[in-house]
């Protein structure tokens, strides 16, 4: 436990942090999370380091860029570092400070976009909406988890796993629960829009929800520029989605019967005028 601190501790800056990581330092702390995964105290302080080892900036990422370096959130997820922060949290689903750090763990791991899919197959999907519905009332638990889902829901395969799972009512519930604050509003309103970008039959089915009005009434009163700017984006986006086509598909369905019936009829009709003529 002491470790994990200690190691949380020294991961202050980005050359610490792959430091620490080249080190060895992510596995040693997986090894331990492995060796103790009944213990609270040393997955909660486990967690946190990952999170500060997972952590990066913008300076980071254009360093990485340039030098066409290995994204250390790949490095800590070939480590298992998803997997074991996913174990964490199944095995202590009612602590709230465990649900916490590993969100936000695995936020920082989905920046990258190789390990999004991978999350998403060791369960991090599941485990964060139950994080949602077991602390409905906890808004920390709400936000490190959206943000986190909000990463992930960038990957195609986690966008339709996220949507299939209820992502959308979890967090439209999130966005109109009492009491929710302006950074809860607006982490919603960015998951909202990663989960429906792209995605035609998603954007409807929020727009049965009720999500146009409840945006709408966002724009109406946001508090800052940004929740403002973030709902509109969201509005403009449903706008741009056409009217319910639920029941034209099923109409499609149905055209080759229905034409076939259609050209039975117009022969039978045809049939009828001929045997008219004759007589």
């Amino acid at each position: 436990m002491h470790a994990c601190r200690c190691l949380s501790n020294l991961a202050y800056d980005d050359d610490a942090r792959d430091a620490i990581v080249a080190a060895g330092g992510a596995e040693c702390v997986v090894s331990a999370m492995r060796h103790h995964k009944d213990q609270k105290r040393i997955q909660t302080s486990a967690c946190g380091a990952l999170s500060n080892l997972a952590h990066t900036n913008d300076g980071y990422l254009a360093k990485i860029k340039a030098t066409g370096a290995v994204h250390r959130a790949i490095q800590l997820s070939n480590q298992g570092v998803g997997k074991r922060t996913v174990l964490a949290m199944q095995t202590f689903p009612d602590d709230a400070e465990i649900q916490v750090r590993a969100s936000w763990a695995l936020r920082k791991l989905a920046e990258a976009e190789e390990t999004r899919i991978k999350i998403g197959k060791e369960g991090g999907i599941d485990s964060l909406l139950s994080a949602m519905r077991n602390h409905r009332s906890n808004f920390e638990v709400q936000i490190k988890a959206l943000f986190a889902l909000r990463n992930l829901a960038e990957s195609s395969f986690n966008q339709a796993k996220i949507i299939a799972a209820g992502g959308l009512e979890m967090v439209m519930a999130a966005m109109d629960r009492p009491g929710a604050n302006y950074q809860m509003q607006e982490v919603s309103c960015m998951t909202l829009h990663s989960l429906v970008n792209g995605r035609e039959v998603a954007a409807k089915r929020l727009k049965r929800l009720g999500g146009m009005d409840r945006l709408r009434r966002i724009c109406a009163s946001a508090p800052t520029e940004s929740l403002l700017q973030c709902s509109k984006q969201l509005v403009e986006l449903l706008q741009a989605t056409g009217e319910e086509t639920g029941h034209g598909k099923q109409r499609q369905s149905l055209s080759p019967e229905r034409g076939a019936t259609k050209k039975r009829t117009e022969k039978g009709k045809a049939k009828k005028k001929s045997r008219v003529k004759q007589t």
